[in-house]
């Protein structure tokens, strides 16, 4: 965990030199881009959200509702996970389906 306390108090220790100042505003400059990182990561994540609900409104005109959710009970060979995997998948209710 950052401990920003000892990062702001560098600048109060008597004789800091520059060689300590300019480490403590990398690790500064670190931490400002993992927050700009963060933010676009939400951006991102937001993005794909809206995405896969316009593509849910696509797939319900094009399926309906039995398919869609006989379809998630039993997915085709190809689309599960590797073999490994043993237990069962739940059914899936329509209401689910749609809060995915």
């Amino acid at each position: 965990m950052i401990d920003m306390e000892f990062l702001l108090a560098i600048d109060k220790l008597p004789e800091v030199g520059e060689p300590i100042l300019r480490r403590r505003d990398g690790v500064l400059s670190l931490l400002s881009s993992a927050e700009d990182l963060r933010r676009r990561a939400d951006l991102i994540e937001d993005q794909a959200l809206q995405a896969q609900n316009a593509l849910k409104a696509r797939v319900a005109k094009l399926w309906s509702d039995t398919e869609m959710v006989g379809v998630l009970r039993d997915p085709a060979p190809d689309a599960l996970e590797p073999s490994t995997v043993t237990e069962q998948r739940k059914p899936v209710t329509m209401s689910e389906f749609r809060s995915l």
